[in-house]
């Protein structure tokens, strides 16, 4: 969510919820090891990812997107369009039946 000067009080409540998030995230990662830092500060990019996300700033994102491998973006892509998975998709049930 974007700050904007005509908020009303549950939306400026909601940015200020997710601008502690993403300060909390920061501070954890300056305080803790290497693995804690890693975990913290994917959990801050990921908090303001949604933000961007909701506010339509798609930006930043591409950004990031662009400098990852095509095997890796691709892969993310198989998880969700594998033409193997009938149940996936929905054509079969569980029990392999339609």
């Amino acid at each position: 969510m974007k700050y904007r000067d005509n908020m009303n009080q549950e939306e400026l409540k909601q940015f200020m919820s997710e601008v502690n998030a993403i300060d909390a995230a920061y501070a954890a990662a300056d305080k803790h090891d290497k693995k804690a830092q890693s975990k913290h500060l994917i959990d801050a990019v990921l908090a303001q990812i949604k933000c961007d996300v909701d506010s339509g700033d798609m930006t930043a994102i591409e950004e990031l997107v662009k400098h990852l491998p095509e095997n890796l973006l691709q892969g993310y892509l198989s998880e969700f369009n594998d033409p193997s998975d009938y149940v996936g998709m929905g054509w079969v049930g569980a029990g392999g039946r339609p």
